[in-house]
C-alpha cells in the first residue's frame, strides 16, 4: 500500500475521510449497513487470481471486512494515479487551469 501513500501524498490526511463517504455512498446505494467495524486493504502477490462465479456478483478478492489487493496495483485499470496526475497536471497547464495538486490528486482519487 506504499504506491498508494506514495502517489497520494498531498491527501494522505484526508484519505480516511474520502473513504468513509465512498462508504456512506455505497450503504446508501445498497440501502444496508456495512456490517463491520473494519475495512483492511491486503496486498497480495500479483500471481494470486481467482475466477468469476457465473451463480454470483462477488470475487474471491473481496472477503468480509477485507479487500485483497494486487502488490503495487498492478492488474487494476486505473490505478496509475501518478500516470493520471502527471497527465492531468500537462492538461491544466496547456488550458492554463490552476489547480493544486491537493485538489487534482482529491478528483483522480474520487474518479478512479
Amino acid at each position: 500500500m506504499i504506491i498508494i501513500k506514495r502517489n497520494l501524498s498531498e491527501i494522505s490526511d484526508t484519505l480516511s475521510n474520502l473513504i468513509s463517504g465512498i462508504m456512506r455512498e455505497l450503504e446508501t446505494n445498497f440501502s444496508t449497513k456495512y456490517p463491520f467495524k473494519t475495512l483492511s486493504l491486503a496486498e497480495v502477490p500479483v500471481q494470486f487470481f481467482s475466477y468469476p462465479k457465473a451463480s454470483t456478483q462477488t470475487r474471491a478478492e473481496v472477503q468480509p471486512s477485507l479487500v485483497l489487493l494486487p502488490e503495487k496495483l498492478s492488474t487494476l485499470q486505473n490505478a496509475g494515479f501518478l500516470k493520471q496526475f502527471t497527465r492531468q497536471k500537462k492538461r491544466n497547464a496547456r488550458q492554463n487551469q490552476v489547480i493544486t495538486d491537493k485538489e487534482l490528486q482529491v478528483r483522480l482519487f474520487n474518479s478512479s
